[in-house]
C-alpha cells in the first residue's frame, strides 16, 4: 500500500464499507505514515463540516450540481478500489506460483519449506498444494487467499531467509 492508493480508496475506509484485509492494511499504513494521518484527520474535518451544512442554505442548482459530482466521484473511487484489490489478487497468486515453483525445484530456504508445511497443516487449500508437491505432482493452481498465507509465510522468515525479497 502506497499513499496515492490509500487516498484512492480512503472514503471506503472511513465508512467502513471497505473488506477488512484491506482495512487492516491501510491502518498498518497510517500507523507508520505522518502524512497519510494527516489527510485522514483532515479528510474527516471536511466530512463534519459538510454535514453541518443545511440545505436551505444552498441554491437549488448548486445542490444537484454538487450531487451529480459526488456521486461521480464516489463511482471512480469504487473502481479504484476494485482496480487495487484485482491488482493485489493478481500478485498474490504470482507469489504463490513463484513460491511453489521454488518448492518443487528445491531452491526455498528449508526455514519457508517448514513453515509452509506447518500452515498447510491447518489450511485444506494451502494442504492440498504442499501433498501435490510432496508426491511429485504439479500443484493446482493457488487461489489469492492462498497466495495471502504465502505472503505471511515469507512475512515471518527472519531476515536473509526470503528468497523473494532483495
Amino acid at each position: 500500500m502506497n499513499c496515492k492508493e490509500l487516498v484512492d480508496i480512503l472514503g471506503d475506509y472511513v465508512d467502513g464499507s471497505m473488506p477488512s484485509a484491506l482495512k487492516d492494511e491501510l491502518s498498518e499504513h497510517m500507523r507508520k505514515c505522518e502524512s497519510c494521518l494527516s489527510f485522514l484527520k483532515s479528510y474527516d474535518r471536511t466530512r463534519l463540516l459538510g454535514r453541518e451544512l443545511r440545505s436551505d442554505e444552498m441554491p437549488e442548482e448548486m445542490r444537484l450540481k454538487l450531487r451529480s459530482f459526488v456521486l461521480k466521484k464516489a463511482k471512480e473511487q469504487r473502481q479504484d478500489v476494485e482496480k487495487y484489490l484485482d491488482r493485489v489478487s493478481a500478485e498474490r497468486v504470482a507469489l504463490a506460483r513463484r513460491f511453489f515453483d521454488a518448492w518443487r525445484e528445491e531452491t526455498l530456504p528449508p526455514l519457508a519449506v517448514s513453515r509452509m508445511a506447518e500452515h498447510a497443516r491447518r489450511c485444506a487449500a494451502c494442504n492440498a498444494i504442499v501433498s501435490e508437491l510432496a508426491t511429485g505432482g504439479a500443484p493446482p493452481d493457488p487461489s489469492s487467499r492462498t497466495g495471502e498465507h504465502v505472503e505471511q509465510v515469507l512475512d515471518s522468515l527472519p531476515a536473509g531467509e526470503n528468497p523473494f525479497h532483495a
